[in-house]
């Protein structure tokens, strides 16, 4: 019997090890909570370098657009692309609160954004925009003071270089 009782116990000295190995793993007592104010604040930073991100699409696809790189029909699609998605964060911003806004309410986020856009396109407009001219050989946009067209590779003419 000596020799069942030995094996009895370090089966039940086995299973209590086990379970103390495995407990942790599966309790929620052990693991640390972080505080709801830190995690809505760091969520709202991050909702917010996202319509940054958003806005600064925009603003480097019309760039682009100026530039030639970039056809009409591909910068309207990214426009509504990245409005859609920087109306949708602003709103996301404004958190829970915003179920419980009236309608008036959220026609001022809609404003507030609408007039962030203007503000953006307005600074936009304020930079010195390279004028563009076509190179004669293959009609390609050209900026002024370019003396090779960047598609072709042609000469431009002296008496439009800057």
């Amino acid at each position: 019997m000596s020799v069942a009782v030995t094996v009895l116990l370090s089966i039940l000295i086995g299973l209590a090890t086990i379970v103390a190995i495995v407990y942790p793993l599966f309790s929620d007592k052990g693991k640390k909570k972080p505080s709801q104010a830190k995690d809505s604040t760091e969520n709202q930073q991050e909702l917010l370098a996202q319509k940054e991100v958003a806005y600064s699409v925009i603003r480097e696809a019309e760039f682009d657009h100026e530039t030639g790189s970039l056809s009409e029909e591909e910068l309207g699609n990214i426009r509504v692309k990245y409005q859609r998605k920087a109306e949708s964060l602003a709103r996301d911003t404004a958190g829970p609160q915003r179920l419980r806004k009236s309608p008036k309410d959220k026609s001022k986020i809609d404003d507030a954004i609408e007039q962030e856009i203007r503000k953006l396109r307005q600074d936009r407009s304020k930079q010195d925009k390279p004028k563009a001219r076509a190179c004669p050989r293959c009609g390609a946009k050209q900026q002024s003071g370019a003396k090779f067209c960047s598609r072709c590779g042609a000469k431009q003419p002296k008496g439009e270089t800057r």
